[in-house]
């Protein structure tokens, strides 16, 4: 059995019931623990925009499948500009994709989220709430199963282009 240097993390998920415990001697214990609101990782930063910074993506609300009521904020985008949501199930790093100035950092298959096409608007903020019964090519969010997010947005760095958010990666939980 392999064992963990000390001050390392170890990353577990579990599932539990307590009805009782009881201990003789002394132990020490760290636990951190996945609620029901899933597990979210950062993949990749946003490289800088016209603003001078990257724009970065938070989920809001919950990233349960049974509430369906998870949102991707996405922050740090210049002013009155459009994106669009892009996911995939896999991650991969392809820096300036297409000719943008952007690294995209998912893999394929990618899936455009056509329905998210929104504007920036004056603050430089887009969220998205995608529709769990509605995501593109009839994918769905399933318990357990880990998607990953990002932006692709409009930007003009000093002429016209396009640039990406940071990526996440989502677990659902149910």
């Amino acid at each position: 059995m392999a064992e963990l240097p000390p001050g390392e993390t170890a990353n577990l998920l579990l599932s539990a019931s307590l009805d009782g415990i009881s201990l003789d001697g002394s132990v020490s214990l760290s636990v951190g623990a996945v609620s029901d609101d899933g597990r979210v990782e950062d993949v990749c930063p946003g490289v800088a925009n016209s603003t001078g910074f990257g724009a970065d993506i938070a989920v809001v609300g919950s990233t349960s499948v049974a509430n369906a009521d998870m949102g991707l904020q996405v922050t740090g985008l210049p002013a009155n500009t459009f994106g669009m949501l892009i996911m995939s199930r896999s991650q991969a790093f392809v820096p300036g994709f297409g000719g943008s100035q952007g690294d995209l950092c998912l893999g394929e298959p990618c899936y455009r989220y056509f329905d998210s096409v929104t504007g920036s608007g004056p603050a430089g903020e887009i969220t998205v709430f995608p529709d769990f019964d509605a995501l593109p090519q009839a994918q769905s969010f399933v318990e357990l199963e880990t998607w990953n997010f990002q932006l692709w947005y409009r930007d003009s760095n000093p002429g016209p282009t396009s640039n990406t958010s940071g990526a996440l990666a989502v677990t659902f939980c149910r």
